[in-house]
């Protein structure tokens, strides 16, 4: 992984570390799954790398072109083999985060009822605080974070908050 301003995902590297294989490149799907439930898919093969920078993902291919997203229409970026895949159901309830921006606390509801790792990240993709919770609500003290912008991770779902 490159870190500059940006995360950079190497696609092939990344696939290579999680499978431990370069075979069936073609059956493997970088899949962009947007808020409104749409989702983006493209060959692993075609895709040479995958960027953040500041407020959209970016995808790089092998014949040069590009494609851009928006960050805030992406609810999840994952890796999938096409071969396998199946459709997911999903019964949660949407996780709060809030006031956004923040000065000293930010308040997390509708988290599930058992215990959550909660972890905040700056955008250069650094873990900078890692909390675990109890209970369906609670409230992270961030007066000794810089200002600035960073992702809060709770489960499957990332909140992009700006620390003032």
């Amino acid at each position: 992984m490159q870190l500059k301003n940006y995360m950079s995902i190497t696609c092939y590297g990344f696939l290579a570390f999680f499978t431990g294989t370069w075979n069936h490149l073609d059956a493997q799907q970088v899949i962009i799954q947007n808020w409104d439930g749409t989702e983006l898919n493209y060959p692993i093969g075609t895709v040479r790398n995958l960027t953040l920078p500041e407020s959209e993902v970016q995808l790089a291919f092998y014949d040069g072109s590009r494609q851009s997203v928006p960050l805030n229409d992406v609810r999840k970026i994952y890796f999938e083999d096409a071969s396998t895949r199946v459709g997911v159901v999903e019964t949660h309830t949407s996780i709060v985060c809030y006031p956004n921006p923040v000065l000293d606390a930010v308040n997390i509801s509708n988290l599930p009822d058992h215990e959550t790792q909660i972890s905040i990240y700056r955008m250069d993709g650094s873990l900078v605080q890692t909390r675990t919770v109890n209970g369906i609500n609670t409230q992270l003290d961030l007066t000794l974070l810089t200002s600035g912008l960073y992702l809060l991770k709770v489960q499957d779902q990332a909140f992009k908050i700006v620390k003032l």
